[in-house]
């Protein structure tokens, strides 16, 4: 009886903190970058904005057709509102940014236009 007392509060603070059990941005980012390389339309469209959506069928043709997505590093992000950036590089070095907009809740892809 303890025991169950003492996982309902476990759960119940999860519940009540800011994005607790949320993936975060990163996340968002990572599962786009594994969703790609692994030819995943689903799965690359479920973390992605519906207006990019055409991007990713692009980008997974591109990388099955030889030009494969260099591994990618992700090193940090910056949340601000519904808006957040994600920070990583590529092996070799060179250093990128991806957008993300908040969606119904979910961190999605959301390619800027610069």
């Amino acid at each position: 009886m303890k025991k169950n007392i003492i996982l309902s509060l476990c759960i119940l603070v999860c519940f009540m903190l800011p994005g607790c059990g949320q993936p975060s941005p990163s996340d968002a980012v990572q599962t786009w970058f594994d969703a790609i390389e692994s030819g995943n339309l689903e799965k690359a469209n479920s973390v992605t904005i519906a207006k990019a959506q055409m991007l990713n069928a692009i980008a997974i043709e591109a990388n099955q057709s030889g030009d494969k997505m260099p591994k990618m590093t992700i090193e940090r992000e910056e949340i601000k509102g519904d808006k957040a950036t994600v920070y990583y590089s590529e092996k070799g070095g060179s250093k990128h940014t991806i957008t993300l907009e908040k969606v119904d809740g979910a961190w999605k892809v959301a390619p800027s236009k610069d």
